[in-house]
């Protein structure tokens, strides 16, 4: 991703828990269909880097700048960021990622 041109700057994130998503797949079909309740995190600006290396994604690196930085929406995000889940990101050039966030418990 050029990260000098602003139409693939973050507009959106959107987190889904892992126990809440429902998976559609369909022998023969090569698109996987992922639905559940969706929760949208507030933010107002964003930045998604990707290096690659023979047209695979090696490094990954996203920042964002939440909106509401009370106290109550921040216990409110860690406790829903810290949940295994799917993070959905939208890109101001109509692209979505998805990031499926594992939490390690050792």
């Amino acid at each position: 991703m050029n990260n000098n041109n602003k139409r693939n700057q973050v507009c959106g994130l959107d987190f889904i828990p892992l126990s809440e998503v429902e998976v559609l797949n369909m022998p023969g079909n090569n698109v996987i269909r992922l639905s559940g309740s969706m929760t949208k995190i507030p933010i107002s600006a964003g930045e998604f880097i990707e290096e690659s290396s023979n047209g695979t994604p090696v490094k990954q690196t996203l920042s964002a700048v939440v909106t509401d930085t009370g106290r109550d929406n921040n216990i409110n995000l860690r406790s829903l960021l810290s949940k295994e889940g799917i993070l959905i990101i939208h890109l101001t050039n109509g692209i979505q990622k998805l990031w499926v966030l594992m939490n390690s418990r050792y």
